[in-house]
């Protein structure tokens, strides 16, 4: 019987308001030059598309133009034939696995799958993604704030075996577990993205995981306002790597729309695709070398690092 525990994915980030994305409100999205729109300074003979992020969240609605032709295609399985061509234990797994349901079915209901396909967008969004080029692959292991443990660990499993060395994690849980640090301290050359929490609180002092687990491969991201302050919300603390915007994110929707949105989920995204969409330019790294140019190429500012996707992917230092 699968084990459930309650990991707050959706509660790391807050919907603010529907909103039309024109010319002049994206002047104002302080976040945008950051880390959005730099591919036109990557020369096209750099690039390749062969790095794949996993999305350890709720389900994505892949379909959507913005995010569609990111999303991983497995190659060694023929759709919808009822049959496990690849003979991986999952049939059909065409475009990713739903773990919660143990089905291919990767988006069920709007209410419980907007979280990933927010995700989705900022990190392969053709629009107001930091990188088309990263491929994803949903691994959905939430519903609403609903996910086991096993299923997590499953999703880590099955994605490392199809090619995935960067695990996107935009939630936390309070209850440490053993199994899963295991499992991820198990495959050590794999980063995992984790998200800071949602309390505001001093990780120093309150843990949440997986953000928190003792595991060198592990990067905690905090989430800053438009003012470069640690965001309301967000935690902090020595444990905290690299802080990235958090707030006013222009995020997509389900039903094709986009929202103004807020919170650690969606620094951890920005930091996860900038790192994603840096290998895919400059090749892949290990974490150590990852936290190390974090630290070389990101902004100080009041003995916190500040993510810059520009300066990080092409090698700009401080003057």
């Amino acid at each position: 019987m699968r084990r459930k525990v309650i990991v707050w994915c959706f509660l790391c980030c807050l919907i603010l308001n529907s909103c039309e994305m024109t010319e002049k409100n994206k002047k104002n999205m302080w976040w945008y030059e950051r880390c959005v729109g730099i591919e036109q300074d990557i020369p096209e003979v750099q690039k390749n598309t062969d790095v794949i992020v996993g999305i350890i969240d709720s389900g994505i609605k892949i379909d959507l133009e913005d995010i569609s032709d990111s999303v991983y295609i497995n190659q060694q399985e023929i759709e919808n034939n009822g049959i496990d061509d690849d003979m991986n234990g999952y049939v059909d797994d065409v475009n990713g696995w739903n773990f919660y349901d143990n089905s291919n079915e990767i988006f069920t209901t709007y209410s419980s799958d907007y979280h990933g396909t927010m995700l989705a967008g900022i990190i392969s969004g053709k629009k107001y993604g930091v990188s088309s080029r990263v491929k994803y692959l949903p691994l959905k292991c939430f519903r609403g704030t609903e996910g086991g443990v096993d299923d997590i660990i499953r999703a880590i499993e099955y994605g490392y075996d199809l090619g995935v060395r960067i695990f996107n994690c935009s939630w936390d849980m309070e209850i440490y577990n053993k199994e899963l640090e295991e499992c991820i301290r198990k495959y050590s050359d794999a980063i995992f993205v984790c998200a800071s929490g949602k309390k505001g609180e001093n990780l120093d002092q309150e843990s949440i995981y997986p953000a928190c687990f003792e595991a060198d491969n592990i990067i905690c991201v905090g989430a800053l306002d438009s003012s470069n302050e640690i965001q309301e919300f967000s935690g902090y603390g020595s444990k905290v790597d690299i802080y990235a915007p958090g707030e006013e994110i222009y995020c997509l929707m389900p039903d094709d729309t986009y929202v103004y949105s807020e919170g650690s989920s969606l620094a951890t995204a920005l930091v996860t695709a900038t790192i994603a969409y840096d290998w895919s330019v400059n090749g892949e790294k290990t974490c150590s070398d990852v936290k190390k140019e974090l630290k070389k190429y990101s902004v100080e500012n009041e003995n916190i690092l500040i993510l810059d996707a520009k300066k990080y992917i092409l090698k700009i230092e401080e003057d």
